[in-house]
């Protein structure tokens, strides 16, 4: 594990983790039971260029700490295990797939999936937190949500797979095929 735990891999999981955190709680806007953020985005891009445990931590822990920061404690243990789901699955799938599709259909399907998780498990907690019927009002909210960070996770990974940003510190087979591509097309 300690291998695991370079001085630049924790700086990375730093950056992403405050990257989630800032735009869950200040690219947000209020809704009835929560808000409405643009954090997944970020999700999307850790789970698509990093490893699960790496997605996990910095997509559960980013968006905990921007609930705490907001006042919605009650939601910081099931965001902490939802979001951290969600950047877990998308790195799983993305690098699955991607063995079977090409990059588009690979990252809409993971990213897909992962909001999906999120709107699944928000709606499990909200139930518990209030009732099926303000839960179901909410998947609104989560569907929008995921939705709008969708369109947005996919632009900004592949902007960042072809300018080759994370090649150095990224194991990642996106990062692989979109090189593969950009070299066989020169």
């Amino acid at each position: 594990m300690s291998k695991y735990f370079t001085t630049k891999k924790i700086t990375y999981m730093a950056v992403f983790t405050a990257l989630v955190a800032l735009a869950t709680a200040f690219l947000s806007i209020p809704n009835g039971i929560g808000y409405t953020n643009l954090g997944e985005t970020f999700i999307f891009v850790a789970g698509s260029f990093f490893d699960p445990f790496f997605a996990f931590i910095v997509s559960g822990l980013g968006s905990a700490i921007a609930d705490m920061s907001l006042g919605y404690f009650i939601y910081a243990i099931p965001t902490f295990i939802i979001k951290g789901l969600e950047g877990f699955l998308v790195s799983i799938l993305v690098k699955t797939l991607l063995k079977k599709c090409n990059e588009l259909i690979s990252i809409l399907l993971s990213f897909l999936l992962g909001a999906l998780i999120m709107v699944f498990g928000y709606f499990i907690t909200n139930t518990l937190l209030y009732s099926f019927y303000e839960a179901t009002i909410a998947i609104t909210n989560d569907l929008i949500q995921g939705g709008i960070n969708l369109v947005l996770g996919i632009t900004l990974t592949i902007v960042l797979a072809k300018i080759g940003l994370f090649n150095k510190v990224s194991n990642s087979k996106l990062l692989e095929k979109c090189n593969e591509k950009h070299t066989n097309n020169k």
